[in-house]
Protein backbone atom coordinates (compact mmCIF):
# COMPACT_ATOMS: atom_id res chain seq x y z
CA UNK A 1 0.00 0.00 0.00
CA UNK A 2 1.21 3.80 -0.68
CA UNK A 3 0.80 7.40 1.08
CA UNK A 4 1.06 10.26 -0.57
CA UNK A 5 1.36 13.58 0.49
CA UNK A 6 -1.54 15.67 -0.59
CA UNK A 7 -1.40 17.20 -4.16
CA UNK A 8 1.49 14.65 -4.53
CA UNK A 9 3.75 14.54 -7.38
CA UNK A 10 2.42 18.22 -7.91
CA UNK A 11 3.86 20.48 -4.19
CA UNK A 12 1.89 20.50 -0.66
CA UNK A 13 0.76 23.82 0.65
CA UNK A 14 1.50 25.25 3.72
CA UNK A 15 0.12 24.68 7.03
CA UNK A 16 -0.90 21.16 7.02
CA UNK A 17 -1.49 18.53 9.39
CA UNK A 18 -2.10 15.52 8.19
CA UNK A 19 -2.53 11.92 10.29
CA UNK A 20 -2.65 8.34 9.29
CA UNK A 21 -3.24 5.47 11.38
CA UNK A 22 -2.25 2.26 9.91
CA UNK A 23 -3.67 -1.16 11.61
CA UNK A 24 -1.95 -4.55 11.11
CA UNK A 25 -3.68 -7.97 12.22
CA UNK A 26 -1.89 -8.71 15.76
CA UNK A 27 1.14 -10.96 15.32
CA UNK A 28 2.63 -8.43 12.96
CA UNK A 29 4.56 -5.00 12.54
CA UNK A 30 4.47 -2.50 9.98
CA UNK A 31 7.24 -1.33 7.90
CA UNK A 32 7.28 1.99 5.85
CA UNK A 33 9.46 2.69 3.07
CA UNK A 34 10.27 5.94 2.03
CA UNK A 35 10.25 6.20 -1.68
CA UNK A 36 10.34 9.94 -2.31
CA UNK A 37 11.25 12.95 -0.29
CA UNK A 38 11.15 16.21 -0.42
CA UNK A 39 10.67 19.21 2.06
CA UNK A 40 11.82 21.80 3.54
CA UNK A 41 14.55 20.76 5.26
CA UNK A 42 15.03 22.99 8.33
CA UNK A 43 16.96 22.31 11.96
CA UNK A 44 16.31 19.36 13.56
CA UNK A 45 13.25 18.99 10.86
CA UNK A 46 10.85 21.51 13.36
CA UNK A 47 9.66 23.15 10.10
CA UNK A 48 8.18 20.44 7.56
CA UNK A 49 8.66 16.75 8.41
CA UNK A 50 7.16 12.92 8.33
CA UNK A 51 6.78 11.64 11.76
CA UNK A 52 6.59 7.84 12.54
CA UNK A 53 4.83 6.59 15.88
CA UNK A 54 4.48 3.37 17.37
CA UNK A 55 1.02 3.28 18.52
CA UNK A 56 -1.87 5.20 17.85
CA UNK A 57 -2.24 7.07 21.38
CA UNK A 58 -0.95 10.70 21.73
CA UNK A 59 2.16 9.32 23.56
CA UNK A 60 3.02 6.26 21.75
CA UNK A 61 7.07 5.84 20.94
CA UNK A 62 8.65 7.89 18.32
CA UNK A 63 10.46 5.84 15.59
CA UNK A 64 11.24 8.53 13.53
CA UNK A 65 10.88 11.90 12.64
CA UNK A 66 12.52 12.97 8.83
CA UNK A 67 12.79 16.04 6.59
CA UNK A 68 15.41 14.40 4.28
CA UNK A 69 14.93 11.08 2.34
CA UNK A 70 16.36 7.94 4.34
CA UNK A 71 17.02 4.00 2.97
CA UNK A 72 16.33 2.48 5.67
CA UNK A 73 12.67 1.19 6.41
CA UNK A 74 10.92 2.18 9.44
CA UNK A 75 9.48 -0.76 11.43
CA UNK A 76 7.06 -0.71 14.01
CA UNK A 77 7.49 -2.54 16.95
CA UNK A 78 3.96 -3.09 17.92
CA UNK A 79 0.88 -3.78 14.67
CA UNK A 80 -0.16 -0.25 15.08
CA UNK A 81 1.98 2.70 13.12
CA UNK A 82 0.87 6.94 13.34
CA UNK A 83 2.20 8.65 10.54
CA UNK A 84 1.98 12.69 10.94
CA UNK A 85 2.86 14.77 8.28
CA UNK A 86 3.06 18.77 9.06
CA UNK A 87 4.01 21.42 6.99
CA UNK A 88 4.60 25.18 8.29
CA UNK A 89 3.64 28.49 6.70
CA UNK A 90 6.93 29.17 4.57
CA UNK A 91 8.73 26.46 2.21
CA UNK A 92 6.74 23.79 0.35
CA UNK A 93 8.54 21.24 -1.61
CA UNK A 94 7.63 18.13 -4.11
CA UNK A 95 6.30 16.52 -0.82
CA UNK A 96 6.75 12.09 0.01
CA UNK A 97 5.83 9.03 -1.70
CA UNK A 98 5.88 6.23 1.18
CA UNK A 99 5.40 2.26 0.98
CA UNK A 100 4.09 0.50 3.64
CA UNK A 101 3.50 -3.49 4.60
CA UNK A 102 2.70 -6.03 7.52
CA UNK A 103 5.24 -8.63 8.01
CA UNK A 104 4.82 -11.28 10.59
CA UNK A 105 6.43 -11.30 13.82
CA UNK A 106 8.07 -15.01 14.55
CA UNK A 107 10.09 -16.26 17.42
CA UNK A 108 9.76 -12.51 19.33
CA UNK A 109 11.18 -14.56 22.48
CA UNK A 110 13.86 -15.24 24.72
CA UNK A 111 15.88 -17.87 24.79
CA UNK A 112 18.75 -19.26 27.09
CA UNK A 113 22.48 -20.49 26.12
CA UNK A 114 23.34 -24.05 27.79
CA UNK A 115 27.20 -23.67 29.03
CA UNK A 116 27.30 -27.30 28.56
CA UNK A 117 25.83 -28.11 25.24
CA UNK A 118 25.37 -26.35 22.15
CA UNK A 119 21.92 -25.36 21.00
CA UNK A 120 20.45 -24.93 17.71
CA UNK A 121 18.46 -22.08 15.99
CA UNK A 122 16.76 -22.18 12.63
CA UNK A 123 14.69 -19.72 10.55
CA UNK A 124 10.59 -20.85 10.37
CA UNK A 125 10.30 -23.94 7.79
CA UNK A 126 14.53 -24.26 7.92
CA UNK A 127 15.35 -26.41 5.19
CA UNK A 128 12.53 -25.53 3.23
CA UNK A 129 12.10 -21.36 2.12
CA UNK A 130 11.30 -19.13 4.31
CA UNK A 131 8.16 -16.68 3.86
CA UNK A 132 8.06 -13.19 2.17
CA UNK A 133 7.71 -10.47 4.82
CA UNK A 134 9.19 -11.74 8.12
CA UNK A 135 10.05 -10.53 10.95
CA UNK A 136 11.48 -13.15 13.64
CA UNK A 137 13.88 -11.46 16.85
CA UNK A 138 15.32 -13.74 19.30
CA UNK A 139 17.14 -12.27 22.78
CA UNK A 140 19.66 -15.32 23.28
CA UNK A 141 20.89 -14.75 26.67
CA UNK A 142 23.77 -16.44 29.48
CA UNK A 143 24.96 -16.35 33.14
CA UNK A 144 25.98 -13.51 34.32
CA UNK A 145 29.82 -13.40 33.71
CA UNK A 146 29.43 -15.83 30.72
CA UNK A 147 29.11 -14.78 27.15
CA UNK A 148 27.08 -15.89 23.81
CA UNK A 149 29.07 -17.35 21.34
CA UNK A 150 27.35 -18.06 18.13
CA UNK A 151 28.78 -20.35 15.08
CA UNK A 152 26.87 -20.56 11.66
CA UNK A 153 26.08 -23.22 9.73
CA UNK A 154 24.35 -22.00 7.16
CA UNK A 155 23.19 -18.76 5.40
CA UNK A 156 21.05 -18.83 2.50
CA UNK A 157 18.69 -15.71 1.95
CA UNK A 158 18.09 -13.45 -1.11
CA UNK A 159 21.58 -11.48 -1.59
CA UNK A 160 22.69 -8.07 -2.16
CA UNK A 161 26.15 -6.34 -1.79
CA UNK A 162 24.22 -4.28 1.19
CA UNK A 163 22.39 -7.26 2.64
CA UNK A 164 19.25 -4.75 2.49
CA UNK A 165 16.91 -6.71 0.88
CA UNK A 166 16.84 -10.40 3.25
CA UNK A 167 19.48 -10.52 6.01
CA UNK A 168 20.20 -11.73 9.60
CA UNK A 169 21.60 -9.21 12.12
CA UNK A 170 23.52 -9.96 15.28
CA UNK A 171 23.43 -7.59 18.03
CA UNK A 172 24.89 -6.86 21.24
CA UNK A 173 22.79 -3.99 23.21
CA UNK A 174 23.35 -1.19 20.50
CA UNK A 175 26.32 -2.46 19.01
CA UNK A 176 26.43 -3.98 15.93
CA UNK A 177 28.08 -7.60 16.18
CA UNK A 178 27.25 -8.35 12.10
CA UNK A 179 24.68 -8.12 9.33
CA UNK A 180 24.71 -11.05 7.09
CA UNK A 181 22.76 -12.85 3.52
CA UNK A 182 25.69 -15.34 2.81
CA UNK A 183 27.78 -18.01 4.69
CA UNK A 184 29.71 -16.51 7.61
CA UNK A 185 32.81 -18.75 8.35
CA UNK A 186 33.63 -16.70 11.90
CA UNK A 187 32.60 -17.25 15.01
CA UNK A 188 30.02 -14.36 16.42
CA UNK A 189 30.99 -13.59 20.08
CA UNK A 190 28.95 -10.94 22.81
CA UNK A 191 30.54 -8.86 24.50
CA UNK A 192 27.78 -9.18 27.47
CA UNK A 193 25.51 -11.90 28.52
CA UNK A 194 23.29 -11.13 25.90
CA UNK A 195 23.07 -11.38 21.93
CA UNK A 196 19.90 -10.30 19.81
CA UNK A 197 19.42 -12.08 16.18
CA UNK A 198 17.04 -10.20 13.81
CA UNK A 199 15.89 -12.18 11.10
CA UNK A 200 14.17 -10.36 8.09
CA UNK A 201 13.16 -11.02 4.68
CA UNK A 202 11.11 -8.31 2.43
CA UNK A 203 8.05 -9.19 -0.13
CA UNK A 204 10.33 -11.03 -3.46
CA UNK A 205 12.84 -13.53 -3.28
CA UNK A 206 12.87 -16.50 -0.79
CA UNK A 207 15.46 -19.16 0.17
CA UNK A 208 16.28 -21.75 2.96
CA UNK A 209 17.16 -19.26 5.60
CA UNK A 210 19.46 -19.58 8.15
CA UNK A 211 20.79 -22.24 10.65
CA UNK A 212 23.01 -21.96 13.01
CA UNK A 213 24.26 -23.13 17.03
CA UNK A 214 24.54 -21.45 20.09
CA UNK A 215 26.59 -21.66 23.79
CA UNK A 216 27.54 -19.57 27.07
CA UNK A 217 31.40 -19.39 27.13
CA UNK A 218 32.52 -17.71 30.22
CA UNK A 219 34.78 -14.62 29.65
CA UNK A 220 37.82 -16.45 29.82
CA UNK A 221 39.80 -17.89 26.76
CA UNK A 222 38.13 -19.58 24.34
CA UNK A 223 38.98 -23.02 22.99
CA UNK A 224 41.53 -23.50 20.04
CA UNK A 225 40.13 -22.17 16.75
CA UNK A 226 41.89 -23.05 13.37
CA UNK A 227 43.27 -19.87 11.39
CA UNK A 228 42.43 -20.14 7.65
CA UNK A 229 43.35 -17.84 4.81
CA UNK A 230 41.40 -14.89 6.08
CA UNK A 231 41.84 -11.93 8.51
CA UNK A 232 40.62 -12.90 12.16
CA UNK A 233 41.88 -11.41 15.44
CA UNK A 234 42.54 -12.73 18.94
CA UNK A 235 41.66 -10.47 22.23
CA UNK A 236 42.53 -11.13 25.32
CA UNK A 237 39.79 -11.90 27.99
CA UNK A 238 37.76 -8.74 28.61
CA UNK A 239 39.31 -6.70 25.91
CA UNK A 240 39.59 -3.23 25.72
CA UNK A 241 38.81 -3.35 29.58
CA UNK A 242 41.57 -4.91 32.17
CA UNK A 243 42.42 -8.62 31.56
CA UNK A 244 40.86 -10.27 35.15
CA UNK A 245 43.90 -12.25 37.15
Amino acid sequence: MVIVSPGYPSNYVNGLDCQWTINAPIGTNITAKVLFLDLEKGTSCVDDYLLFKDGTTNDAHQLAKICERRSTPIVSCSNHMTIIFHSDSTVTGGGFRLQYYSASVCGLSDISASSVTWKYLTSPGYPSSYDNNMYCKWTISAPVGFKVKVEVHSISMQYDAFCSKDYVLFSDGSSRLGKYCSDVTEYIVSSSNAMTITFRTDSSVTDKGISLKYIARTKGCFEDDTISYETKYVESPNYPLSYPE
